[in-house]
């Protein structure tokens, strides 16, 4: 089965995967977006003020050179570090695509190797993947559907820009969420994967929202074809700020991914949870 005919089954598998969640949709998305709507209008709190410390003379350093070294030292070095490593890190063409590895470093001088023995092109490394989803949510203990669909891609191993989209209705009314925005990897590797999400935010429906929104993800390939994903962050806008988190379970066949997972959105007590079941594909 090739990618296209592939391609062409992902939308009826969503449909599916949304009429199983369908009979659930009793869920109060207008309760939850009433509470961030209240949150929005309260006026900042005024900050205490400041006590700065007050220091002498010889607390300083003793000349403008010593200013200049210890800022090439502790801010550029480790620049250096963390992009001579993500710009090194080369993907296959997709998860597990080649013994069983994910990340390589820059081929070796002999040939283009992967792994130990076998020949790879690195020109063919992964591009971008795309994940379509459904599934449901629980707020204040009843249920809604969710629909969700995201892109990512990788440019020179040191931005993975990212696009996701998702929809949650309910019996009293609907959310629709876009997120633009990339990830900044600190560190590429098989066991785990470190990065930190920026993305602008906009949610639109039972309550309107823009912001920034600002986490960490950390993924891991622990052995085939298995990936885990776990993300938290929050959402920025003003004086309100909502919290996520998230986790997700794959497993690859080739270049197809079929995965379950987990989306939560926090305002203080309130929370809506939603369950995902998807399919993806890299290329």
């Amino acid at each position: 089965m090739g990618p296209g005919s592939l391609l062409r089954k992902i939308p009826a598998l969503v449909c599916i995967l949304t009429l199983i969640a369908c009979p659930g949709l009793f869920a109060d998305l207008d309760d939850f977006g009433r509470e961030v709507e209240k949150e929005k209008e309260k006026e900042p709190e005024d900050d205490a003020e400041d006590e700065r410390p007050v220091f002498d003379s010889g607390d300083y350093p003793d000349s403008e050179t010593d200013v200049g070294l210890g800022a090439i030292f502790y801010i550029f070095y480790p620049i250096f570090f963390w992009a001579a490593h993500n710009i090194s890190t080369w993907y296959p063409p997709y998860p597990y695509a080649v013994s069983g590895y994910t990340i390589e470093y820059l081929p070796r001088s002999t040939g283009n190797t992967f792994g130990e023995s076998e020949p790879y092109d690195a020109r063919k490394r992964m591009k971008a993947s795309f994940r379509v989803s459904g599934g449901f949510f629980y707020e204040g203990g009843d249920r809604g559907t969710t629909v969700a669909a995201s892109a990512s891609g990788r440019i020179f191993g040191i931005l993975w820009p990212e696009f996701q989209y998702r929809w949650r209705g309910d019996d009293s009314g609907y959310l629709h969420s876009v997120r633009l925005g990339g990830v900044i990897p600190i560190v590429q590797t098989d066991p785990i994967t470190i990065g930190v999400p920026m993305a602008a935010a906009v949610y639109r429906g039972s309550f309107k929202l823009t912001g920034f929104a600002v986490g960490v993800i950390v993924r891991s390939f622990p052995v085939r074809p298995i990936s885990l994903e776990f993300r938290a962050g929050s959402v920025i806008d003003g004086n309100l700020t909502l919290w996520e988190a998230g986790a997700r379970l794959s497993v690859y066949l080739n270049r197809v991914e079929f995965y379950t997972g987990y989306n939560g959105l926090y305002l203080f007590s309130r929370a809506i949870h939603s369950v995902d079941f998807g399919i993806g594909i890299s290329i």
